[in-house]
Formats: C-alpha cells, structure tokens, sequence
C-alpha cells in the first residue's frame, strides 16, 4: 500500500516553469489591452464632454442674443443698429460682416454685443442699465471668434422692402482643449423695425 501512494504523488505532475511564464505573459497582455480599452473610452468620453460643454455654452448664447436681437427696436431719426469692423467708428454701410453690434431693445436701452478677443469672452453691454459690460460666456469656454453678417438693414428710410436678416456665427473651444472647436450659427429677422 505504501508502494501504491508513492506512484500517485510520483505521477501527479505540477506545471513547469515555461508554462507559468507562457500563461502569466497571456495574462498581461489581456490586462494591458484591457486597460488601454479602457483609457481611450475615458478620453473620447472627456473630448465628448468637452464638446458638449461648448456646445450648450453656444446654444445658450445665440438663444440670448437671438431673443433680443428679435425685439429690436429702429429709430429713423437716430439709427439704433450700427456695425464695427473693428475700426474706431461704426461704419455707415449696412450690409457686410461684422465684429460688433449695437441695437435698442424694447425699453429703447442701447445694447451692445461685443468679441473680447484678449478674455475670449463675447461682452454684452447694457447703456440703459447698470454695471457696463459683462461676459455673457463661460469661463469653461474660450471663444475664438464672433462675427454677425447683416443683409437688407436699411434705418435711415423706414423699413427696407425685405426684412433685415442678421446671422450670428460664434467659433469656440473647450478651455482645457479637449475636443477641438466648435462652431455655431444661426439667423434672426427683428419683429419690429
């Protein structure tokens, strides 16, 4: 009997060291595939995020301006919506591309949206009110640039045939970099003119 459980425990055959280095080998690169999965889905979700982030940033911005630009007033005597190019006064051609823009509201404030390109901010400035000229974007969001093109303004004689058609085009990125820049832009005829 004692014959008997020697041939057993002399049988029975643990792994050799090969296949304890094959299979840990096997092992680690499951585990380093895995976690490279792994971090480029955090990365792409940090990019996706940032993107969103910018994305409702801009969305909220165009829908500000876009509801006061829709209630903005004209005065035939002194012309109310006037554009910059960048130059010290305002220019007397109404229809172009512009970087600045300034209309009354519907309590006659004058309104003023302006691109900070030292901040990266869009300002918008309220002369009826108080307290001058205040970011109107995040300060997770770096806007890289603002333009508002302008068709069919006419103030000097009364309503243009066409309704004045302005479009705000607004360019941004995430602070942190992530997901590159976003672009925006829509179109807003004023209801009163």
């Amino acid at each position: 009997m004692a014959l008997e459980i020697f041939k057993k425990i002399n049988n029975e055959k643990g792994i050799s060291l090969v296949e304890l280095v094959v299979a840990v080998s096997v092992f680690s690169m499951v585990i380093t595939a895995a976690s490279g999965i792994f971090i480029n889905a955090l990365k792409a979700q940090k990019t996706i995020v940032a993107k969103q982030n910018v994305a409702d940033n801009l969305r909220y911005i165009m829908e500000f301006m876009v509801k006061e630009m829709r209630m903005a007033q004209t005065d035939t005597v002194n012309p109310d919506l006037t554009f910059n190019d960048g130059a010290a006064t305002p220019v007397t051609v109404k229809n172009g591309r512009f970087t600045k823009i300034s209309f009354k509201n519907m309590s006659s404030s004058s309104i003023v949206y302006d691109f900070d390109s030292v901040n990266s901010k869009i300002l918008r400035n309220d002369f009826g009110g108080t307290g001058g000229a205040q970011a109107i974007s995040s300060d997770e969001v770096l806007i890289t640039d603002l333009k508002f093109m302008v068709n069919n303004w006419n103030l000097t004689t009364g309503p243009a045939a066409a309704a004045p058609f302005i479009t705000i085009w607004i360019k941004a990125k995430a602070k942190s970099g992530a997901g590159g820049e976003t672009e925006l832009q829509t179109s807003v005829s004023p209801r009163i003119y």
